[in-house]
């Protein structure tokens, strides 16, 4: 027991000291547990990192093929002779140069560009000698005596050429015929004519921004082909914005092959001489030239505005008539199709023709009033549109005119004649509209000047002066009217004299008469009944002055209300003038208004004191002048 006793001390402290080892380790576990924790954290954020990496690794080896791109296509030819493996090559060249002008942020992307360009035009040079070998050499084509000879020998040399065929079914030729074939079908679907309105529709006739001139044939194929889902893989897909450049270029490489043959109409035949639909590239320019006509003949439209975009359709259709003739005419030609195309362009000349006369008539037989707050009439902006349409085809229009009695002639351009011819018809509307202001004396007078005034103000600023940036021909239409402006002195000549005119009438009829009421009177020779009261005689002479001016004034004040001056700087020397009046009616009034010429009506004689009248004349064209 004592033994016992003597042990329990030391099994107490045993105990405590387990008890302290077991704590020690619970701490370590924590600590162990917490930075499990944290490792399995890190782990998971390792693993997100290594995938970013991944990525980023996988963008800079694509990058690295872009711009690595220009020395491995150098490389490729340098070392292989022209063959059909440049097609591969073209594809690549133009998916790299496509990338770097999508990211022009990377900052070798202009060096690479350069050196892709240059690389590009390399790749051309070498596929147009490649095309040119293609053709055998006992179909090229020599001179004129041999032509009709070789004509009936093109498709059976392709068929007996063993290697031209081959070429035929898997190279470049292939490819050509298909995208003729497309195109064929593509001109079959086009809205080519005039729409109903006399609005240019969207065809390829009216729509010409598109059309590309890389050959005869190319003139009535390749029109349609920008609506052509080419799916050849070294195009670029369609939705890419650069596709379409992508084809201008491709098309003049074959625009090469078909030049180096020496004969176009012929290389065409050589070409696509098995494509079905051949006559049918021809005919269908002339069928639907045809179809414009016949709309446009039987599309008659009313008002100038209307005749004046229906004169635009028509000059654009003997523009693309014109810009095409000789290529054409090479193509069908001297059969029947040539006699056929000659005829139509003869009867675009007459339509075109006819078109701008019916715009000078109905601009002459244009019945309109002024009225109102003599603003413009409807026939001054209609005939700006008129001129703008005929002018945006202004090419056209010289020579359509050049060398015909057309009627309007002065000697000048004969373009200009026409546009000249129409501004003159609109001045003679414009003045007879103004007769309608009928009311009697000087009110009729200065509303009819004012009416005058602001139209040819109009006509001055919508045909001679440049508009603003982005500013159309006018509603409806796309055309910028930048690029419609007369410089020429007869319409500036014509414009400013007729808005001096109008100013001068104005100023008569109105400054001029509160003017003529400021005319000295000989006090020395005054009369007084008694006191400081003029006599009768006396008290008349000023009674005149005073009582015209503030009548006159008054009167002026009514029949200006409501008028507008729509030009800034005639509104301002119009105030400017009139402010000159008040101011010799300022010492009129200092000088003789402390004279009692009125014995009753002094006061109303006298109740236009200089600062109401100067009011007044400051009022003038603006809302707070407004008569009532």
């Amino acid at each position: 027991m004592t033994s016992l006793s003597s042990l329990l001390p030391a099994l107490s402290a045993t105990t405590l000291a387990f008890d302290d080892s077991c704590s020690s380790l619970t701490a370590q576990l924590d600590t162990v547990h917490g930075l499990t924790d944290s490792s399995s954290s890190s782990h998971s954020k390792l693993i997100q990192r290594r995938s970013l990496l991944q990525t980023e690794i996988e963008t800079a080896h694509h990058l690295n093929k872009h711009f690595l791109k220009s020395r491995t296509l150098a490389k490729h030819l340098s070392s292989s002779p022209p063959n059909k493996d440049l097609l591969h090559l073209y594809s690549q060249c133009l998916l790299s140069l496509t990338f770097f002008k999508k990211n022009p942020h990377y900052q070798s992307s202009p060096k690479c560009l350069l050196e892709l360009k240059k690389v590009h035009s390399k790749i051309v040079e070498k596929l147009s000698t490649y095309l040119h070998l293609q053709i055998p050499k006992d179909v090229i084509l020599t001179d004129e005596t041999s032509k009709a000879r070789k004509r009936s020998s093109v498709t059976s040399a392709i068929n007996s050429s063993p290697k031209f065929k081959l070429h035929v079914e898997q190279g470049i030729v292939t490819l050509l015929r298909g995208l003729i074939k497309k195109g064929e079908q593509e001109v079959e679907q086009e809205n080519f004519w005039i729409t109903e309105e006399g609005q240019p529709g969207y065809g390829f006739i009216i729509d010409d921004n598109v059309m590309v001139e890389t050959g005869i044939w190319a003139v009535n194929v390749y029109a349609a082909s920008r609506r052509l889902d080419l799916s050849t893989s070294f195009f670029i897909p369609r939705q890419d914005p650069e596709w379409r450049e992508s084809i201008l270029e491709f098309i003049g490489v074959v625009n090469l092959f078909i030049v180096r043959v020496g004969k176009e109409k012929e290389a065409f035949k050589l070409v696509c001489g098995n494509v079905d639909g051949w006559d049918s590239i021809v005919s269908l320019p002339i069928s639907y030239m045809q179809k414009s006509l016949r709309r446009l003949r039987e599309g008659r439209v009313e008002g100038v505005r209307e005749k004046g975009s229906r004169c635009l359709s028509m000059l654009r259709l003997f523009s693309f008539f014109k810009e095409r003739e000789e290529g054409m005419r090479e193509l069908v030609g001297r059969g029947v199709q040539g006699s056929i195309f000659k005829g139509v362009g003869k009867e675009v000349e007459v339509v075109c023709m006819e078109g701008l006369k019916d715009v000078a008539e109905g601009i002459a037989s244009v019945e309109e009033v002024g009225e109102g707050d003599g603003g413009i009439c409807r026939v001054t902006s209609d005939t700006c549109y008129a001129v703008k349409c005929v002018k945006a085809e202004e090419k056209s229009l010289e020579e359509l005119c050049e060398g015909k009695n057309c009627g309007w002639d002065v000697g000048g351009k004969a373009g200009e004649d026409f546009v000249r011819h129409l501004v003159i018809l609109c001045i003679n509307r414009i003045v007879e509209a103004g007769k309608g202001y009928r009311d009697g004396g000087r009110k009729g007078e200065a509303r009819r000047e004012i009416f005058l005034l602001n139209n040819a103000c109009y006509l001055r600023k919508q045909l001679g002066e440049k508009a603003e940036e982005g500013k159309t021909i006018g509603e409806g239409s796309d055309e910028e009217a930048d690029e419609f402006v007369l410089e020429e002195d007869w319409f500036t000549d014509m414009l400013n004299q007729m808005m001096d005119k109008a100013y001068q009438g104005y100023v008569r009829n109105s400054l001029g008469v509160l003017r003529s009421y400021l005319t000295d009177v000989d006090t020395s020779k005054f009369k007084y009944q008694s006191g400081n009261l003029l006599s009768l005689d006396s008290g008349r002479q000023l009674k005149s002055r005073f009582g015209g001016f503030s009548d006159a004034l008054q009167e002026m004040h009514e029949y200006s209300g409501g008028l507008r001056i729509w030009s800034d700087p005639w509104r301002e020397k119009i105030q400017q003038d009139g402010v000159a009046v008040v101011e010799e009616y300022t010492v009129f009034f200092d000088k003789y208004s402390r004279y009692q010429f009125s014995k009753k009506k002094q006061e109303e004689y006298l109740r236009y004191p200089p600062m109401v009248a100067r009011s007044v004349i400051e009022g003038l064209f603006t809302e707070e002048g407004k008569g009532e």
